[in-house]
């Protein structure tokens, strides 16, 4: 599958939120879309999901990611899959 080119699909349906109030930077596109594909694959929870993602190394491994990387909370999770419902952009992810 090629995360690259749906994360540019979902980035063009669904903009990022802008940064002008600052605050912290998004997490990647392409990692918060693999981590919903995570999340639908083992059917968790947005807090389990968050768990999981602190406590397998398959799942660091598949995200690209280290133990020490910066792993997005469950509410980080939650709002990423909000914008996409909002934008109509979540059928872009689990649909052919």
């Amino acid at each position: 599958m090629d995360f690259d080119a749906l994360a540019a699909s979902i980035d063009a349906a669904a903009p990022r939120p802008s940064r002008a109030k600052g605050g912290r930077p998004p997490y990647p596109t392409v990692l918060m879309v693999k981590i919903l594909v995570l999340q639908q694959l083992y059917n968790l929870a947005d807090d389990a999901l968050e768990y999981q993602l602190l406590d397998r190394r398959s799942f660091l491994q598949f995200l690209d990611l280290t133990e020490s990387s910066s792993i997005p909370d469950a509410k980080t999770i939650w709002l990423f899959r909000d914008r996409l419902a909002q934008a109509g952009a979540g059928t872009l992810v689990f649909e052919p």
